[in-house]
């Protein structure tokens, strides 16, 4: 799995872009990277986008394990990560992910407008 992000001090957040085949163990790392990112730039806003993912290779206990991880880190934060996720299998596994989490400020949609919207961020 790839990926890349760039940093928007003006707008206060990280567009997040992953593409290729998920593997669990560098999604881990490269979440403990962006959130590094995060915490130096004071941003607490992510736009990840999974337009160009393989999802194939991901599991629904890989899911759970992500999302505890991922509620970890933002327990207690008023920090929002939005989720584009335009595919099938990739909006269902997003979604899976979101209720592991289980905490407000993650969202899953369909399009770049919508989490742009529920970030207010201007596009």
């Amino acid at each position: 799995m790839g990926y890349r992000f760039e940093v928007n001090k003006n707008k206060k957040i990280i567009f997040l872009y992953r593409f290729g085949k998920i593997d669990k163990n560098e999604l881990r790392e490269s979440v403990r990277e962006i959130f590094s990112t995060c915490k130096s730039n004071n941003i607490r806003k992510i736009l990840n986008d999974l337009t160009e993912v393989d999802a194939t290779g991901i599991t629904p206990d890989d899911l759970y394990e992500h999302g505890k991880f991922i509620a970890r880190h933002l327990k207690n934060k008023n920090f929002r990560l939005a989720i584009i996720a335009p595919s099938d299998l990739t909006y269902g596994l997003a979604r899976m992910f979101e209720v592991f989490a289980n905490l407000d400020g993650i969202m899953v949609f369909r399009s770049r407008d919508e989490a742009l919207s529920w970030l207010s961020v201007p596009s």
